[in-house]
């Protein structure tokens, strides 16, 4: 009978949720306090999620400073600060028109 003996095992730990939270925010409607707010708020949130942030035709990926736990309640708060329609989790895709911005520092 054969056998396998392993000289190295290695554990793979499978996330659930998104690895990507995009927000998507009318450029009317950015304003200093709503850009503080939503620092506040991701800040408040922290995990290995990042954030895109969709301003008109421009989409910013937010610095890694702002990577969200998304398993704790935070897409509520976010519908609640940004509208219902505004936050769009989803798993990875490549976007050749985003940027990695300072948009929030």
């Amino acid at each position: 009978d054969p056998k396998f003996i392993a000289n190295k095992l290695n554990y793979f730990e499978v996330k659930a949720g998104p690895t990507e939270l995009r927000l998507t925010v009318p450029s009317h409607q950015i304003s200093d306090k709503l850009v503080e707010e939503l620092k506040a708020l991701l800040s408040q949130h922290p995990g290995d999620t990042t954030v895109f942030l969709h301003l008109g035709k421009q989409v910013v990926q937010l610095p890694n400073n702002f990577r969200v736990d998304t398993n704790n309640g935070l897409a509520g708060e976010l519908r609640v600060l940004l509208g219902p329609e505004a936050v769009l989790a989803c798993p990875p895709t490549t976007f050749s028109d985003h940027h990695v911005g300072s948009y929030l520092n």
